[in-house]
């Protein structure tokens, strides 16, 4: 690791909260993972400063929160890792407005949110992550059975309109692909009356019974035309993880992959992930809405009666792209 990064890091944060050779199993709920080169636990604007050290540097990152859905490989990590960690004393509600810090546990929020009689932050009390991560991953919120039929709907639609129908294995990465390939092939079947396979991989091969290895659902096989489908592609990473997988099944064809949301956001260059993926591994890539797409929708218009996406929220969300957004 260069000295010199080192030292300008030691200056932009306190020097306690910055680990090297730092076992990442200390950090995940899994409680497995070799070292990470570095790891440094940044508070409020330190952690701006941390990010552009490593551009100016070169140097990789990754963001965790409370490290659940996390699997770190027992080689570790190179590079930089960006812990956020919030106390709760950095709660802070004034009438019916919660602030809090990205790196605050999704449940602490939620009970502080109930104390003060404030709803719309129920769905969040038993998910084991933080607000950074909910807000980059979703948190999950798709959880009955009337909000999968409609997502799935989505995506079936998205993929017809993209890709058309003409492929065999819908495939969706563990773990939030596995719900959506199911709820999209249901869909497809419904809506259009075409049957198309599932299959998702496990994070760990399973050793017995009749469904034993890495896959669950159809098995693919050479020939197999396969659509990936993701909830939201930040960096392609999982793609990394997801491409060889299905290669290692036969010879097949990858139609496309399908997100449900272009955030629209750098990847590891300057191009947004999508755009990278399709460069890198050259299928087809697309969304089935982009950030602008939503930030349209909701902008000074009330949903469910209030509204979303005010004047501040809006500043906040240019500020944020005009740093990290595709130019």
């Amino acid at each position: 690791m260069n000295q010199q990064f080192l030292t300008e890091l030691k200056a932009v944060t306190a020097e306690n909260r910055i680990f090297t050779d730092e076992p990442m199993k200390k950090h995940t709920t899994f409680r497995v993972g070799g070292p990470a080169d570095i790891l440094v636990q940044p508070k409020g604007t330190e952690l701006a400063a941390v990010i552009r050290l490593c551009r100016k540097y070169d140097v990789p990152y990754q963001v965790i929160g409370n490290g659940s859905n996390l699997l770190v490989g027992d080689r570790g990590i190179r590079g930089l890792v960006i812990e956020m960690l919030s106390k709760e004393d950095e709660i802070c509600v004034e009438d019916d407005c919660i602030t809090v810090g990205a790196g605050m546990l999704l449940s602490k929020t939620a009970n502080r949110a109930a104390e003060h009689g404030l709803t719309g932050m129920e769905f969040a009390a038993g998910i084991p992550g933080r607000i950074g991560g909910a807000v980059v991953m979703n948190a999950g919120a798709y959880v009955t059975g009337s909000q999968l039929k409609r997502l799935g709907e989505y995506y079936a639609k998205a993929i017809h309109d993209n890709y058309g129908l003409d492929f065999d294995v819908l495939f969706g990465p563990a773990y939030k692909g596995i719900p959506l390939s199911v709820v999209t092939a249901i869909a497809i079947h419904d809506l259009y009356g075409v049957e198309v396979r599932y299959c998702s991989n496990r994070k760990e091969a399973k050793d017995h019974g009749g469904d034993a290895g890495l896959l669950l659902g159809s098995k693919i096989k050479d020939g197999d035309r396969v659509v990936i489908i993701e909830d939201v592609t930040t960096s392609g990473k999982s793609i990394e993880e997801t491409f060889p997988i299905i290669q290692a099944q036969g010879n097949v064809e990858i139609k496309g992959l399908m997100v449900s949301l272009n955030r629209m956001e750098r990847g590891k260059g300057e191009k947004c992930a999508l755009d990278e993926i399709k460069e890198l591994y050259g299928f087809p890539t697309a969304a089935i809405v982009s950030m602008s797409d939503v930030v349209e929708c909701l902008y000074n218009k009330e949903c469910q009666g209030k509204v979303v996406i005010d004047d501040t929220l809006k500043a906040a969300i240019d500020a944020y792209y005009e740093q990290y957004g595709v130019k």
